[in-house]
């Protein structure tokens, strides 16, 4: 069955090079299927579809589809799922810890739809929403840091580990289950629409829509990886500006993606990025971490490469 398609797709591209080289510009009925040459024939006979070959079309555009389901999906939970694989999976703690913080950003969900359905006349102003949904969001973060607080002497006692770096991993592992949670609800809808049949950009649409929602959820469950860092340090050390910080950067990044409605798409994406760097290297920096240290350990992985 793969010859058959690949000789088929082979035949197309012969054909469309050859119709384009002439000059010729006339459209070709997609129902009758002897105006098409012998690539079109492989593929009705490939599916089977000699009778009804009018589904020709539909079918191309499905795989067209696909694939952008598929691209879409690897950008927007690419790096969470590496994330996830490489520093989370071999450790049974930190996958239930996750599976909490996960629970934890539900919640914060909830919170927010009962918030909406009880306050009316306000409904209609998504702005209104989206600032207590973000409040409820960093809410139920402060809860789970508390939860954490009480069960983390527990959860190093089972592993008999009493490294520090511990509680910083239970930090970090919070803030990914908040990031994939969010990226989930903010990313399936689009994800499950995208897959045909049909393509993004028609009746005025902007067909960019779908890879932009996919960097932006990206940088949200790489925002909320490093907000979790940031927030639990600065809770642990009593820093309130610092959370402070946390909480507006969440502001600005979720009432920037209002403008997506007006197709403007670039200022959440800058800011979005900008603020994942500016939190990544204070998270750096908040667990004990130093660029002089950094070139050290990597010095020395050179050094034992090599030996």
């Amino acid at each position: 069955m793969k010859q058959w398609t690949i000789i088929s797709i082979l035949f197309i591209w012969i054909e469309e090079e050859s119709r384009l080289s002439k000059g010729s510009t006339k459209k070709k009925s997609t129902r009758d299927y002897r105006a098409y040459g012998p690539g079109w024939f492989c593929f009705v006979f490939r599916f089977g579809l000699e009778e009804n070959a009018h589904d020709i079309t539909f079918i191309i555009y499905k795989n067209m589809t696909l694939i952008s389901f598929f691209g879409c999906t690897f950008i927007a939970f690419g790096p969470a799922f590496s994330m996830f694989v490489l520093t989370v999976a071999p450790d049974a703690q930190q996958v239930i810890v996750l599976i909490s913080s996960a629970f934890f950003w539900l919640l914060s969900l909830l919170a927010s739809s009962i918030w909406w359905t009880t306050i009316i006349p306000l409904k209609k102003y998504l702005a209104f929403t989206l600032f207590f949904s973000v409040a409820f969001q960093e809410l139920f973060r402060f809860a789970l840091w508390m939860v954490l607080r009480k069960a983390e002497e527990g959860l190093i006692t089972m592993t008999n580990s009493h490294s520090p770096l511990r509680k910083l991993q239970f930090h970090y592992v919070s803030g990914l289950g908040f990031g994939l949670m969010s990226g989930l609800f903010s990313m399936v809808n689009i994800l499950a629409d995208i897959t045909g049949p049909g393509t993004v950009g028609l009746y005025g649409d902007n067909q960019y829509f779908v890879v932009v929602s996919a960097f932006l959820t990206n940088c949200i469950i790489l925002l909320h990886t490093f907000w979790g860092i940031v927030m639990f340090e600065a809770l642990d050390m009593k820093k309130w500006f610092h959370v402070f910080i946390v909480f507006a950067s969440h502001v600005l990044f979720s009432g920037l993606t209002l403008l997506n409605k007006q197709q403007m798409f670039w200022p959440a994406l800058l800011v979005g990025y900008v603020t994942v760097v500016v939190m990544a290297i204070w998270s750096f920096h908040s667990v004990g971490g130093s660029f002089k240290n950094l070139r050290k350990s990597l010095s020395s992985e050179n050094e034992s490469t090599l030996q």
